[in-house]
């Protein structure tokens, strides 16, 4: 049944941020635990995807399992009914500024910046970077466009929730859970995914939105007050001291309510594939193979094989 693993848990996947070797990550570990679990995670009843995350989350929202993921970040055949959803996922061209938008060196949101001089104890750092930053002149539209040829104007009936950074209130809000705007997926996912001084703002209801990520990498806390037996959190980018540190934060948050978190984290051999550039297109086949091969590994691992019995394996 959809949002059940074969013992009857309920799982919660998290997709975090951390650019094309991001996707790439998580394409490979998702795929590594479909073979050594029997899990598919087009049946996790609560999907959450930050920035690149939530590329992956969408498409997995879409129907496309996890072998014709890493099938895809790799260049290897798909099926071909992956190969037809597959077919809709744009990767933008982050080199490429849009001429309709000439670089000016000027915050992106002044308006955050003068109620942060009035009201201090209610600012954030991340955000307030976010809003003194220029805009960016790189247009994600293509890739909106293609989920929208993936899902139209609706929501996926399996919950999806994509959390973005809104620079004009400097609120995360997540899109696809009550109580937020309703937009379309593709408008939701590249909200997620731009990259303030780099992007364009994303506007949605007079607002403007960019990376969820920047509070964030993984944002798991949101599922801090959900019904679920166990949340899977793949996070490439604890492979940095600091965040890393973040993530465990989170982890003990998740687990203080009472909720199983499992972090699923780059082993030594894939952060040296991975390496700095997070935006290196040409090293995702390489991730995506060793993320795969790395969850043989991880399942060693007495606590982590332990709580992913909860899949089904």
């Amino acid at each position: 049944m959809a949002g059940h693993s074969s013992t009857g848990a309920r799982i919660g996947l998290v997709l975090g941020a951390g650019g094309p070797v991001a996707h790439a990550f998580h394409c490979g570990i998702l795929h590594g635990l479909a073979e050594a679990t029997g899990w598919d995670p087009r049946t996790a009843a609560l999907v959450v995807g930050t920035s690149a995350g939530a590329q992956v989350a969408a498409l997995l929202r879409a129907g496309i399992s996890a072998a014709d993921l890493a099938g895809r970040a790799t260049g290897a055949a798909l099926s071909p009914a992956g190969a037809a959803l597959a077919q809709h996922y744009v990767r933008p061209n982050h080199s490429e500024p849009h001429p309709d938008h000439p670089w000016r060196l000027r915050p992106a949101a002044p308006g955050y910046l003068v109620r942060a001089i009035t009201r201090p104890w209610r600012v954030r750092l991340d955000a307030l970077i976010a809003a003194a930053l220029p805009s960016g002149r790189v247009s994600l539209q293509s890739q909106a466009d293609g989920f929208g040829r993936l899902f139209g104007d609706a929501w996926p009936s399996e919950p999806l929730w994509i959390p973005s950074l809104c620079i004009d209130t400097g609120e995360l809000v997540i899109f696809g859970r009550a109580g937020a705007p309703h937009i379309d997926v593709g408008t939701a996912v590249i909200a997620s995914g731009a990259v303030p001084a780099l992007c364009i703002p994303v506007d949605v209801q007079d607002k403007r939105y960019v990376d969820g990520g920047l509070l964030s990498p993984t944002n798991a806390t949101v599922l801090e007050n959900t019904a679920l037996d166990l949340v899977l959190i793949s996070a490439p980018l604890s492979c940095m001291a600091p965040l890393r540190f973040l993530l465990r934060r989170e982890l003990r948050q998740l687990r203080r309510n009472g909720i199983v978190a499992v972090a699923i984290e780059p082993s030594l051999p894939v952060r040296k594939i991975i390496g700095w550039n997070v935006m290196d297109t040409e090293r995702a086949p390489a991730v995506t193979h060793a993320a795969r091969e790395s969850v043989a590994e991880m399942l060693r691992q007495p606590a982590l094989r332990d709580a992913l019995r909860r899949l089904g394996a």
